[in-house]
């Protein structure tokens, strides 16, 4: 730390040598300085707010039932647009700001000086989202002005104009989409229905394509050929049965004996009837309204009996045939015998009908799934565009219902401060300006000073020359000044001190008197650029 403070008091000096080239660099400087501050122009900021009410009730409805109205979307379009050239160009030309470029490279200059100073913020706070500040900054206050009134004009028409824009394109689009799918749905329904036609019968159906429905009737004919098999053994039993039975009942056995069998009813009644009349006849004639009546009724019983003779004799085949047969047993078994025979008959038919369908279908089994396949593309396409059609139509009812929305002002605009500037400049800061020209000359002179020590070094020691050279010192001789040399030191350094306080007296003048300068210096500009 010694070593160090040792080589600032060296070099501080052996920089005081050359003070005066110092402070002649530092009066230049802060000279130059404060007379450019003082011409710089006054820069005025005009502002002006406007609240974008986005947050209705009946915004509110309108997204629930309708499309929401894209209030956020068309403003930051709107924002950017406005720092784009066609319109800085514009708000040039309306406020006659465009008079001061006088050549293309200057014109140039002016709308990229226009993009820098205009400025078109919002609120961070969710309170503040809508809420848009815009700022210009000009040396002409009025101008300022006219730039920010112009700028809200033109903010608030391009937001609505926006909105009625992308309402039409909007509309223009959804109509020129619905056509378009309308036709191809069109077309879809028409190649549908005409390949329906084609192959009518061929399609697949509620149980699936060709492979489950060839399954389905193989399974079919499985079961019904197990069923068959099943009827032909019991018809083979019971014709066995049939052959160990005899059609007749012996001598002296009666028809009611046995068990009243089915195909033996008639019978049975027949011989009740007959003992019922035979009682009757015992102790009345002919003529008794009792033994008429059981005369009618067994002639009735004769008749249905010869009937169902006649219909075993008709269905049957030898001895399965035999009508004249009178035992019970044989006759039932002759009954079940005929309905297998009939059932046989029926299963048959069905077994044929549905070998024939497992035939067809492993004959088209090579062209069936193209056609399947086929009439899947085409029923799938049908959904799809039927789909995208619906979604469009839904979206267009949505639409329309939002612009009808819109026409009724779910957007409004509130004038919070209108354009405005203060009549005291923001800028430029001359105070700090002055202090930091002031700052910067003593800067300048003190590395002036410093940099001709450097090209002009000296030893103030004998440690500095014993360290630089390596040598040792041997003894130091002192100047002695002449009365007339200190004479000549206390005026030099009173001059330099005269110097530096007139620097600084030369400051405080012109903070005092900061604005007469400046108007002084803008009025000595005006008269010279005429």
């Amino acid at each position: 730390m010694q070593e160090l403070f040792h080589l600032l008091r060296t070099e501080i000096r052996g920089s005081w040598r050359y003070r005066w080239p110092a402070m002649i660099v530092a009066w230049v400087v802060c000279a130059a300085g404060w007379l450019g501050v003082f011409t710089m122009p006054d820069i005025y900021e005009a502002r002006a707010q406007v609240y974008v009410d986005a947050d209705s009730r009946l915004a509110d409805v309108m997204g629930s039932v309708g499309v929401a109205p894209g209030v956020g979307s068309r403003v930051f379009v709107v924002r950017q647009a406005m720092l784009g050239r066609p319109q800085l160009e514009k708000v040039a030309r309306e406020t006659d700001l465009d008079l001061r470029a006088r050549t293309p490279m200057e014109k140039e200059e002016l709308i990229t000086s226009l993009r820098e100073k205009i400025g078109v913020g919002s609120g961070r706070s969710r309170e503040a989202k809508n809420l848009y500040t815009i700022t210009f900054d000009d040396r002409d206050r009025d101008m300022a002005v006219a730039v920010v009134q112009t700028l809200l004009d033109t903010f608030v028409e391009d937001v609505l104009e926006l909105k009625e824009q992308g309402s039409d394109d909007v509309s223009g689009y959804l109509e020129d989409q619905l056509n378009h799918y309308s036709g191809l749905l069109s077309e879809s329904e028409i190649s549908l229905a005409e390949f329906k036609k084609q192959y009518v019968g061929m399609l697949p159906g509620e149980n699936g394509g060709i492979f489950e429905r060839l399954q389905t009737e193989i399974d079919a004919l499985a079961a019904l050929r197990l069923e068959l098999q099943t009827q032909q053994d019991r018809r083979t039993e019971l014709r066995r049965q049939l052959q160990s039975e005899t059609p007749d009942l012996p001598e002296g056995a009666t028809q009611g004996s046995g068990a009243a069998m089915p195909g033996s009813s008639s019978q049975a009644v027949i011989s009740e009837l007959e003992a019922q009349r035979g009682q009757l006849l015992l102790a009345y004639t002919e003529r008794h309204p009792d033994v008429v009546a059981i005369n009618e009724q067994l002639e009735q019983l004769y008749a249905q009996r010869e009937t169902d003779r006649a219909a075993l004799a008709v269905g049957g085949n030898g001895i399965e045939g035999a009508a004249n047969a009178t035992n019970p047993v044989y006759q039932s078994v002759q009954i079940a015998l005929n309905e297998t025979g009939v059932r046989i008959a029926g299963l048959r038919s069905q077994v044929s009908q549905s070998d024939s369908t497992v035939r067809q279908l492993n004959d088209q089994i090579n062209t069936i799934p193209e056609i399947e396949a086929k009439y899947s593309e085409l029923t799938r396409n049908y959904a799809q565009y039927k789909s995208l059609y619906d979604e469009l139509l839904m979206r267009k009812e949505r639409e329309r219902m939002g612009t009808v929305g819109e026409d009724r002002d779910v957007v409004s605009f509130n004038i919070i401060d209108p354009p405005a500037a203060a009549f005291e400049p923001v800028a430029p800061k001359r105070i700090l300006l002055l202090v930091g020209v002031l700052i910067l000359g003593l800067g300048a002179g003190g590395a002036v000073a410093f940099v001709i020590h450097q090209l002009n070094p000296v030893f103030h020691d004998a440690r500095t020359l014993r360290d630089i050279t390596g040598r040792p010192v041997l003894g130091v001789v002192s100047m002695t000044w002449l009365e007339r040399h200190k004479v000549g030191r206390r005026v030099d350094f009173s001059s330099f001190a005269m110097a530096g306080t007139s620097l600084v007296a030369v400051f405080v003048m012109t903070l005092l008197l900061m604005d007469r300068f400046v108007g002084l210096m803008h009025t000595l500009i005006w008269q010279a650029t005429g």
